[in-house]
């Protein structure tokens, strides 16, 4: 495929921290300077590399940056800034229109591959292709020395530009080696880029109080702890103490089976001589809350010492401090803006947005009203320790939400689509008694009293919990996992029937489940071959990533699964199925793998993956649409648009959002969509 490409790199210096600050903060900063710029064109295969000294940069290659159609880089919003703030205005470089740009980094993430340079280069290649001593040189040139200055050194700095080169010769090859971004992928990256670029502002007073607080509230959960264990564990995030200390407990107390079932697992265990997983000991955040899910429950029982101590580990642990830092450190001191917060297709297996820096998507949703929050805050500012129910980091917790807020002047507008996922499902099933359920929406009436009518219940939770956590194969342990998050758990019988009578009220979802597992390994054992299954179709491209199974979207777009075979899968119940396993980006290989980490696509997940990559396309056309009207999207997270308007436009800009977000797009006929608006001083639920 011929694309009149250029592909850059930069590398530069500065005295800002780069992973502390954020990217916009670095480009902006008076020390930041460009160590060089490599090129490559992939016309006709002419490499540049160009260093500061060297005067303005070559006619041939400023030409070429006017007349080509695009100017590539490996994580393309680092390099545009770079140009825009030292290229053009340091050293002349030419103005390169916004359209222009594009990420290699994101291909790969489209792709379903690795996104980073050299595990992206490994998966495709088996060889690392980056400089091992480009970490080194880095640490040479990049950063100040223990002096604060910059070492000039220009034997170092000929090898840093030979680094420079071959990262570009190697994100070329990444290039060649996997499928372009579509013409829409990369328009909706560019919308992605320019919400980044806009941030949202911080109330960092607020942020910095909540960091604070919290470090004083840890000095104390540590004191604690280490009376309780008699020193033994001296802070609260030492957890190989902790572990080792919750064992020694519960072995003495002769409690082997709270081990076994809370801090004992064979994930990611060595092997034995027989294969076998070898169990090991853990004490990470999971086992901490099932472990003290079921003491609350009562289902357990244990000594007053020890669930106090892992309660006190757990407040300890809490990710919010941490948050609230982030937050403060990525503001940009002269708006308190954080830009740069998305990550386009950073869920590489459905093309959903991930977030980055202040990781918005991870906030909790339970959160503080705006007066609440202003009332804490006044409290917090004046140096006065606030009336927390709950404990302080649970507390502080909801408070993360609310501390993002609008400019002086303006709100934001929140619309949030109801149920998406459970719309979309049964739309792509695309079957008579699938639409049953579309009409339950179409009505206007409640899903979960439908669910458990269906079933024979008259229980709207357990509608619910059935609706949440069964659309997807899931059995028992979905089930009673997704119940102890609304505060209730089923005996092992009640489970089962549970999930009977589910799977027996929408059977469409089960014949759908068998109709994409089957399509898809229909589909690679008859390569270049359409497969369809419900609104979906499969396609196995044998020459592309060494075999890839594309499942096409309604809107026309793909999801991808490199490195597809059919293989023989061992189920639960010791059965041997045929299914399609692939090679996935998430996981991690060892250095000396042979062979990346592969998965499962049984029917369950294939359905899954289609239906968070359909709502992720839903959201992406809703973002493009506002982009295109003028709305001025600030931030998104998983179902929600939010805007940050003046507030003598809101009830204009509220409706145009809302229809945006009830309009199904062209290629989405007969989806139900609703969106509920509101406006809000400060975000949150």
């Amino acid at each position: 495929m011929s694309i009149d490409a250029l592909i850059i790199d930069f590398e530069t210096r500065s005295r800002v921290d780069l992973p502390r600050r954020g990217a916009h903060i670095y480009a902006s900063d008076p020390s930041t300077d460009i160590l060089c710029l490599a090129a490559y064109d992939l016309n006709t295969d002419q490499k540049w590399l160009w260093f500061p000294h060297n005067g303005e940069l070559p006619s041939d290659l400023r030409e070429r940056f006017k007349s080509c159609e695009l100017v590539m880089a490996h994580n393309a919003g680092f390099d545009q800034l770079i140009w825009e703030y030292i290229g053009v205005n340091d050293y002349n470089f030419p103005t390169i229109p916004f359209n222009k740009w594009y990420c290699t980094s994101a291909q790969c993430r489209v792709n379903a591959i690795p996104a980073g340079l050299d595990n992206a280069s490994w998966f495709l290649t088996g060889k690392r292709m980056k400089m091992g001593e480009g970490k080194k040189l880095i640490k040479l040139l990049s950063l100040p020395n223990q002096f604060g200055e910059f070492v000039e050194d220009w034997a170092a700095l000929q090898r840093m530009g030979e680094y420079c080169l071959q990262d570009v010769v190697a994100t070329v090859e990444v290039f060649r080696r996997t499928r372009p971004m579509t013409q829409q992928e990369h328009r909706e990256w560019l919308v992605s880029e320019k919400i980044n670029d806009r941030g949202v502002k911080v109330d960092v007073k607020l942020a910095r109080a909540c960091t604070k607080f919290m470090e004083t509230e840890r000095k104390e959960l540590a004191r604690q702890v280490e009376i309780i264990t008699n020193g033994y564990v001296p802070d609260i995030t030492n957890v190989f103490r902790a572990k080792d200390w919750v064992i020694d407990r519960l072995s003495f107390f002769n409690q082997h089976d709270i081990i076994d079932q809370y801090f004992t697992t064979t994930t990611n265990a060595k092997l034995d001589d027989n294969g076998d997983p070898i169990p090991r000991l853990v004490f990470d955040r999971s086992a901490r809350q099932r472990f003290l899910a079921d003491v609350d429950t009562g289902d357990i029982s244990a000594d007053d010492k020890l669930i106090e101590f892992v309660r006190l580990v757990e407040e300890g642990n809490k990710s919010s401090v941490a948050k609230f830092e982030r937050m403060a450190n990525l503001a940009d001191d002269n708006d308190n803006r954080v830009r740069g917060a998305y990550m386009y297709a950073g869920a590489s297996q459905t093309k959903r947005f991930s977030a980055k820096g202040v990781q918005v998507h991870n906030f909790p949703r339970d959160s503080f009203s705006p007066a609440m929050t202003d009332t804490v805050r006044a409290t917090m500012l004046a140096g006065a320790v606030p009336d927390f129910e709950g404990g302080v980091s649970n507390a502080l917790s909801k408070l993360l939400r609310p501390s993002i807020i609008p400019e002086r002047g303006k709100t934001f507008i929140v619309c949030d689509w109801s149920a998406i996922e459970a719309r979309v499902l049964p739309w792509l099933a695309d079957s008579y008694d699938a639409d049953k359920v579309l009409e339950v929406f179409d009505r206007d009436e409640d899903l979960y009293v439908a669910t458990a009518t269906s079933m024979g219940l008259s229980d709207r939770q357990i509608g619910k919990i059935a609706a949440l956590a069964l659309g997807y194969a899931g059995g028992v342990n979905a089930l009673n996992a997704m119940a102890r998050g609304y505060g209730m758990e089923f005996t092992e019988e009640q489970a089962k029937d549970i999930v009977t009578r589910w799977r027996a009220a929408n059977n469409w979802a089960v014949k759908f489940w068998r109709q994409c597992e089957l399509a898809a390994r229909n589909a690679v054992n008859h390569p270049q071959q359409w497969f369809k299954a419900g609104r979906l179709s499969y396609f196995f491209a044998p020459n592309l990533i060494r075999g890839t199974l594309l499942c096409k979207l309604p809107d026309g777009s793909v999801i991808q699964y490199p490195h597809a075979k059919v293989e023989g899968v061992e189920t639960p119940w010791g059965e041997i199925n045929k299914l399609v396993t692939y090679a996935k980006a998430g996981l991690t290989a060892k250095q000396d793998a042979l062979e990346w980490p592969r998965s499962t696509l049984y029917g369950g997940l294939a359905v899954e993956n289609a239906t968070q990559a359909t709502a992720a396309c839903v959201l992406r056309d809703s973002l493009t649409k506002a982009e295109d009207e003028g709305l001025n999207v600030v931030l998104h997270v998983h179902d929600e648009i939010i805007l940050e308007e003046s507030v003598e436009l809101v009830d204009s800009k509220q409706s145009a959002l809302q229809k945006i977000m009830e309009t199904p797009p062209d290629w989405a006929a007969y989806l139900p969509l609703k969106a509920e608006p509101e406006v809000k001083a400060r975000y949150g639920k």
